[in-house]
């Protein structure tokens, strides 16, 4: 027995039912008691329970932890009855315009794009509104808020989710998902050499940064790429289960994590590329603090950027401790993720006062790292701009190669990679055919 106590796998299910009997309940001054027994029995959980299964205990403590943040922010902080909605089937299929069809029941809503322009968008129609509908309803609703962390076809979702969905054919749908998932194996397996390849995954080998040379400590990101892989593969096949099982109709659901070429700045590598799962409570949990702050001023912002990996850093830190059952050997994902808005910072400014030295739009320091404008891509011309960006993929590159160990190597000593290792069928594909 690792921890306290041994690790109930009861656990999961009851803080879930919980916090959809929460979702559930109507509108109510007492409705943030649902939150009490949750917060106790996540906490009670991560710190005081653990099983054999170390690989199993990070992502119950990720999950858990998770969960206990969607759950103050949909108990505590938003009466979610009142406040959000779901988009209307058929309509609000642009980002740009929402066409009214009369007859049919629609009403535009107006939101705001993450640009600050004001946009419209379609919501479905409820004369009867959800909190006024009988307990079955009002449960299949919450269930479909806890199934949908990202707000996908929600009002409250991020731009990418928050118009409905084209429906499409099961079929089709089952062959999207399908090829989803053999990218996420294929990266999963192309990991796995990477994994191999560096000698400080192994629990007895050198430590990533002081004992390597330079050129084999890019390999320490085989971790991320074991983990866009898992957790991608996963996102897909809870997908098809939803489906399967009649709780969503076949759409054309955006992929989880982004293009990998976006990730040319640190600050684009977290708002492009990686997973965007958390965006809603972690800006919920900015709000609260500072309510008052314009939306788009620079301190609103970055009080935003030092919240989410604030919260983050939490979230990762239960993951951790349940891992290594140790306060201290568990600080590394702090010291990770709250290394990131410090650098997001410094690296905004300084591209920021680049552009002013060049002349080039968008030098505010809060939008230097959103991209080249087209103006300024006419200014640099393709070249300079095609070196620019591989400046930049190098930067990103050599700043995770440089922080991820912080995080992973009491992982590494933990035996964390040992399990789920296999040797990549890839790999035993190339020395197939060469012959080796």
């Amino acid at each position: 027995m690792r921890g306290a106590a041994d690790y109930s796998p009861l656990c999961v299910p009851i803080i879930a039912g919980l916090s959809v009997l929460g979702y559930t309940s109507r509108p109510s001054p007492y409705r943030w008691l649902f939150f009490l027994p949750i917060a106790s029995i996540s906490v009670y959980a991560v710190f005081f329970t653990a099983s054999d299964d170390i690989i199993g205990d990070y992502s119950q403590g990720c999950w858990i932890a998770t969960n206990f943040f969607i759950a103050s922010d949909f108990l505590v902080l938003t009466d979610v009855q009142r406040v959000f909605r779901k988009v209307g089937s058929g309509w609000g299929r642009s980002r740009e315009t929402a066409k009214v069809v009369e007859g049919e029941g629609t009403a535009l809503s107006k939101g705001t794009k993450g640009d600050g322009q004001s946009e419209l968008y379609a919501e479905q129609d409820e004369p009867d509104k959800i909190h006024d509908q009988p307990f079955l309803a009002r449960l299949k609703w919450g269930f479909h808020l806890f199934t949908s962390p990202r707000g996908m076809g929600w009002a409250h979702g991020l731009p990418a989710t928050r118009y409905v969905l084209p429906s499409v054919s099961k079929l089709a749908f089952f062959q999207t998902q399908a090829l989803d998932l053999l990218g996420c194996l294929v990266l999963y397996d192309l990991a796995q050499i990477m994994l191999d390849l560096n000698p400080g995954f192994r629990v007895d080998g050198p430590a990533f940064r002081e004992e390597q040379r330079w050129w084999m400590r890019p390999t320490v990101l085989g971790h991320t790429m074991a983990s866009v892989g898992g957790v991608g593969g996963s996102y897909v096949v809870f997908n098809c289960l939803l489906v399967l099982l009649g709780v969503y109709e076949p759409m054309q659901w955006p992929f989880t994590f982004g293009s990998l070429l976006e990730g040319y700045t640190v600050r684009r590598c977290w708002s492009k590329v990686w997973h965007r799962n958390m965006v809603r409570f972690m800006t919920s949990h900015a709000d609260y603090f500072a309510p008052h702050l314009p939306p788009n001023s620079r301190r609103k912002q970055y009080l935003t950027l030092y919240t989410a990996f604030f919260i983050s850093a939490l979230i990762h830190y239960a993951g951790d401790y349940m891992l290594l059952q140790s306060y201290t050997k568990a600080l590394g994902a702090f010291q990770f993720f709250m290394l990131q808005p410090f650098i997001i910072t410094l690296e905004t400014a300084l591209i920021a006062f680049a552009k002013r030295a060049l002349g080039l739009a968008g030098g505010s320091s809060t939008t230097a790292g959103a991209g080249a404008r087209p103006e300024d891509q006419k200014k640099l011309g393709r070249l300079p701009r095609l070196m620019l960006r591989l400046a930049g993929y190098a930067w990103t590159l050599s700043w995770f190669t440089y922080t991820l160990p912080i995080w992973i190597q009491p992982h590494v000593r933990a035996g964390f990679f040992k399990g789920g290792r296999y040797e990549s069928v890839i790999g035993r594909a190339a020395k197939w055919g060469l012959g080796l």
